[in-house]
């Protein structure tokens, strides 16, 4: 892994600060997706959020004009401004993406390049119909998930050469927090309407006792102490009108909690 220089950790947490100010049910709308494309100095930056049935909602930033493709894959996958040649090859060729699928390959970034050499690349069809029409020279994805399943993937493509280690090393950074932001966007489009003023922290909170962490669990996970968890579960139950967690779990989502996890 690179060492990142102290602008590059500047860079990061103005960008976790960014991502985390976001208060509306999608994670990444287009600013912070632009803000990330810029911290990785990603030509194009793409991310699909799994949805129920497996299906993808993809997004795509574009920076400088290099490329503007956008697509995904699954059952119900989304492909905009993408050739239809290339379109159709992608689904032709998916034996030759070298980076393993979800769930054999999660939260760890991987570069196409860290598999399979430029030489031997170009001789695929894959580099022939989809990489060299659309000018990608290297490629790097990370899929979020847990033992559950990946619940998104993030590709960052560059179309000036092969990815140098910083792109890995600041990926393998931010990846517990991308599934953070994932899953707190998600507790807030859960929450739409039942909130009753619970704050940003509350609903993550809640989410996760919805999940079937302990408070001591929740506090190793936040990095904030178990009296703090409670505190905020109390103003929750007072907000909600409610004095259990499973109560609390019900009025916020619908549904009672979920026996713990095992990953």
């Amino acid at each position: 892994m690179a060492r990142l220089s102290e602008a590059d950790y500047h860079r990061v947490l103005a960008f976790l600060y960014e991502a985390g100010e976001v208060d509306g049910s999608e994670a990444f709308p287009e600013p912070v997706r632009g803000s990330l494309a810029s911290l990785l100095h990603a030509d194009t930056l793409w991310h699909s959020t799994v949805r129920d049935g497996g299906s993808m909602l993809s997004h795509c930033t574009v920076r400088d004009g290099r490329v503007e493709v956008c697509w995904g894959w699954g059952d119900g996958a989304v492909a905009g401004n993408l050739p239809p040649n290339v379109l159709e090859a992608l689904r032709e060729y998916p034996h030759e993406d070298p980076i393993p699928a979800a769930p054999a390959f999660l939260n760890r970034p991987l570069r196409r390049s860290d598999l399979v050499s430029a030489r031997e690349w170009r001789k695929r069809s894959r580099w022939t119909y989809v990489d060299r029409p659309v000018g990608a020279q290297d490629w790097a994805r990370l899929w979020i998930g847990s033992r559950r399943g990946p619940v998104a993937v993030f590709e960052v493509d560059s179309c000036r050469g092969e990815w140098d280690d910083r792109v890995v090393t600041v990926l393998g950074l931010l990846a517990p927090h991308l599934g953070q932001l994932l899953r707190r966007a998600e507790l807030r489009a859960q929450t739409a309407g039942n909130a009753s003023g619970l704050t940003l922290r509350e609903i993550e909170i809640l989410g996760l006792v919805a999940e079937g962490y302990t408070n001591a669990q929740l506090a190793r996970m936040l990095w904030i102490s178990p009296n703090t968890v409670r505190k905020h579960l109390e103003n929750a139950f007072d907000k909600l009108g409610v004095h259990t967690r499973a109560a609390a779990v019900i009025r916020a989502f619908g549904r009672p909690p979920r026996p713990f996890p095992d990953g």
